[in-house]
Order: C-alpha cells, then sequence, then structure tokens
C-alpha cells in the first residue's frame, strides 16, 4: 500500500457516501478498531498574499466560533478547491484530479505572541492502518504581553468516528463521557462532544496502570506532563497539575517582564492517532493559570482515513471559545477547580481590584458545588527572608482574600476557618534564569493560593493545614 496521500476532491469532502473506496469501507468495519489517543495538531488554512491571508483567517475564525469545525472546515474546503460541481457523485474506485494536501504552518501570530507548530504526519506503512501526527505546539509570549508567572496550555478535544458518533479514547473512561463532554445546551455557541484532553485514566498507553483519576480529585485541566527536571514541582501549592511517565509532556511558560531573558515559552507535545477513520477537533488555550489571562487560542483539526492524515485545518483567535469554557467548567464540576492566584503588592496586604475581581471568576463554581470548601495560604517575597514580619505579611494576605470572599458573597460555610501564612519563599520561580531578586521573580511569590477541596457533608470543620507556617481564624 502507497503510503503518498493525496487529499480527496471537494465533492467527496462534502459528500460522505461519496469518500469511502473499497479498501476504506473494509476499515470502517473493524470490530475493534484501535482507540485513537488525542492530542496537539495544527494545519494551515491556505498559503496567499499576507494581506489577503489575514482577512480570509479572520472571517474563518467568526465562522469557526459562530458554527464550529466542521462549518469552518467546509469553507476552507470551498476556498481550497473551489464549490463542489453539480455532476453526479463520484463513484468509488473513480479517477479523481489530484489535489495538494494541506500542510502545517510554521506559525500563527495573535495579539500577545506566537504560536509555533512542528507536525510531521505519520501515514499508515503497508499492511497497517494506524496513523499519527506527532506534534510539538509552543506559545512564546512577546515582549508586551501582559504578566503571568505560569503559562500553561489547556487543550478541549472532541473525537468522533466517520460517521460522526463520539469515540472515547484510551485516556477518558467511557463511563465518563456523558458528564465530561459538552453539550450544544449548555450555553450560546457551544458545541457538543469536547472535554478536557488529560488523563482521566492514566492508559498503559500512557505508561499508567490503568487507574481512573477519582471524581472529586485535584485533577488539574492544564495538558499532562513528566516530571523531567525543567519542570516545576507539581506538589509546589499552586502549581498542581498531573504528573505522568508516557504522555509526550509539556512545559510551563511564563512572561515576568519585557526582559526576554524573563520570557520562556509554554510547549506541548504529542502524537495524536489511531487505527481506523477517526475527525479529531481541538482548540489549545494560552493560558496564564495564575493572571486568568488568555493569551491566544489556536483551533485545528485532522482526518484519518484509510491510514492517511488528510483535511488538517487551523485557526487563530485572540480569546478562547464558549465550547472551551462549557468544557473546563465540566471538568471543574466533576473533579474539583484548580487553586486561584492572588497577587499582593510590595509590603502590602490589600487586595486591588484586579485581584479581588479573580472571584467573580469562580462565585458560579461554588454555587453549584456546594460541597467545595477553599482555604487560603499567603506567602512573601525573600526581601527580609523568614522573619516574623513577613510570616505576619502573609498571614494578613490570606486573610484579606478570605474577606474578600466573604464581600462577595461567598458562603461562610464555604470559606476555611484556618488561614495560613507561609512567610517568606521563592518557591514559585525556581525555573528563572535571572536572579531572584529581580521584581518580576519577587512579584510571582507574592501570593496567596486558594485550593478548592470538596468536604463530605458530615466533615469537620475541613482546611488543610500547611508546612512550616502560621495560621489564625479571620
Amino acid at each position: 500500500m502507497s503510503t503518498k496521500h493525496h487529499a480527496p476532491s471537494v465533492d467527496a469532502m462534502l459528500d460522505t457516501s461519496a469518500r469511502k473506496s473499497p479498501d476504506q469501507e473494509l476499515a470502517s468495519q473493524e470490530t475493534s478498531p484501535a482507540l485513537p489517543m488525542p492530542g496537539l495538531m495544527r494545519a494551515t488554512v491556505l498559503r496567499q498574499d499576507a494581506s489577503f491571508q489575514q482577512i480570509q483567517r479572520r472571517l474563518i475564525s467568526q465562522l469557526q466560533r459562530a458554527q464550529g469545525n466542521s462549518s469552518a472546515t467546509h469553507y476552507i474546503n470551498r476556498l481550497q478547491y473551489g464549490a463542489p460541481s453539480s455532476a453526479a457523485p463520484a463513484q468509488p474506485g473513480a479517477t479523481h484530479a489530484a489535489v495538494i494536501q494541506r500542510t502545517i504552518d510554521p506559525t500563527y501570530a495573535v495579539t500577545h505572541g506566537e504560536f509555533h507548530v512542528k507536525a510531521t504526519p505519520q501515514n499508515a506503512p503497508a499492511g497497517s492502518t494506524q496513523a499519527s501526527l506527532p506534534i510539538t505546539i509552543e506559545f512564546a509570549p512577546n515582549t508586551e504581553a501582559p504578566y503571568s508567572n505560569q503559562i500553561g496550555l489547556i487543550q478541549i478535544v472532541r473525537l468522533v468516528n466517520a460517521a460522526g458518533d463520539n469515540v472515547e479514547p484510551q485516556s477518558l473512561p467511557a463511563a465518563r463521557g456523558a458528564e465530561l463532554r459538552t453539550q450544544d445546551t449548555d450555553g450560546p455557541g457551544v458545541e457538543s462532544g469536547y472535554f478536557t484532553d488529560v488523563l482521566h485514566n492514566d492508559a498503559p498507553a500512557h505508561g499508567g496502570t490503568g487507574t481512573d483519576a477519582p471524581q472529586g480529585g485535584a485533577l488539574a485541566p492544564q495538558y499532562p506532563f513528566g516530571n523531567g527536571p525543567a519542570q516545576p514541582n507539581p506538589t509546589t501549592p499552586g502549581l498542581s497539575r498531573p504528573s505522568s511517565s508516557g504522555a509526550g509532556g509539556a512545559i510551563i511558560g511564563y512572561k515576568r517582564s519585557n526582559d526576554p531573558a524573563d520570557i520562556k515559552p509554554a510547549e506541548l507535545t504529542d502524537a495524536p492517532g489511531g487505527g481506523s477513520d477517526f475527525d479529531f477537533s481541538f482548540e489549545t488555550v494560552a493560558k496564564g493559570e495564575d493572571t486568568m489571562t488568555t493569551y491566544g487560542a489556536l483551533k485545528w483539526g485532522f482526518e484519518i482515513r484509510a491510514g492517511q492524515i488528510q483535511n488538517d485545518n487551523a485557526t487563530v483567535d485572540d480569546s478562547q471559545s464558549a465550547t472551551f469554557d462549557a468544557a473546563l467548567e465540566r471538568h471543574r464540576d466533576f473533579y474539583v477547580h484548580e487553586p486561584v492566584i492572588f497577587y499582593f503588592d510590595f509590603d502590602r496586604d490589600t487586595l486591588n481590584a484586579g485581584e479581588l475581581a479573580k472571584i467573580d471568576e469562580f462565585t458560579d463554581y461554588l454555587t453549584r458545588n456546594t460541597d467545595v470548601k477553599v482555604t487560603p495560604e499567603g506567602f512573601a517575597d525573600q526581601r527580609g527572608g523568614q522573619s516574623d514580619h513577613n510570616l505576619q505579611l502573609s498571614l494578613r494576605r490570606a486573610s484579606a482574600v478570605a474577606a474578600g470572599l466573604r464581600a462577595k458573597g461567598i458562603a461562610e460555610t464555604q470559606i476555611s476557618p484556618v488561614t495560613i501564612g507561609s512567610g517568606a519563599t521563592a518557591d514559585f520561580t525556581q525555573d528563572a534564569t535571572t536572579d531572584q531578586d529581580r521584581e518580576g521573580n519577587r512579584q510571582a511569590n507574592r501570593r496567596v493560593v486558594l485550593t478548592f477541596t470538596h468536604v463530605p457533608a458530615a466533615g469537620g470543620a475541613g482546611g488543610s493545614g500547611a508546612t512550616g507556617g502560621a495560621s489564625g481564624t479571620p
């Protein structure tokens, strides 16, 4: 079997009945198709004059937000190949004019930086239907981008077979699909079928043991990563993330100042693929996990047909979609909300308006999940060292967040009666390549970490302790 690929004609792309050859029909009738492994990928729209391409991408992006990936792909196909003819549909085995497969652009620019993509389609070798797309996606913030100490890549995915039916990958237990997949009834503009691309099950294919992540547990929505030396410690407060030795991996980025030495790209690597006919749709968002800043969103997708990668396409936008927001909320409702970070000015213990407004982002979540309790833990930067002043300052910062929660109407029963002050630290900038005494690094450590925990109805006071700190009641 030749692995050289020719994309289907637009007639075939728009007419499902016309795009299956006899070999494809046999492939689609496999009784036990190999399950795909979602990951990262992106593709070009068109290679044309730059000004026209920008206009075209904006149009496609608007269509994608309004009507979804499938409509955008339909539009791209029409632009690339022209409208379908009125002739009778092509029959299996008929001769078609050769068309060129779209390739993946190496760079996609957004206001706050650039997505850099490297992908190498791996079509199935002779005698196999297993195809994959090894890919690395990097987001590099520019020097004018907003501050963030933790830029991560959060990804959602929709996976269906050639008939459009949902397929559960190895990393998503079938019983959880109904609760974790988005529904078009979740809100305006939400597409159905998407879920967070994390290890809901630490499948053996990902180097795990096949254990389901516990419902209500702290499974972070960020793409999974390994514990290599370049990674922050996952047990560090505020950097709670999944850990897997088998997934391709991810790197946390940051933008701590306008100095390029204080900027690090976020990165994700994977190889989505499968052994049957599948359609993959993704949205990958570069997000400041500590600041709630969205740096940009990459929407992309591709198909596998009879072991061939085809119809790859991608667009970018400055903001995430309503579908992304819905998938993230479903993840939080099934597991628990990820930690929220509040920053403070030097030697200050009051929240400014921007930090206080972060509470508005999760009030609806706490209203829906009345068994969730929040616990604030405060920190100071390294100036002054492990002094009593810094210990008390960190405690007052934690108390300020607790007071802000009450002022925003959060139920007293959902706020831990214990606030924690842990004093001075540089733990949150251990990956810095510049002096820890630089303001961009110290700023990252002047914080309160608010953690979310499910507490059984018959539970006690709640609130977990912290090592080596001070505690008090508000």
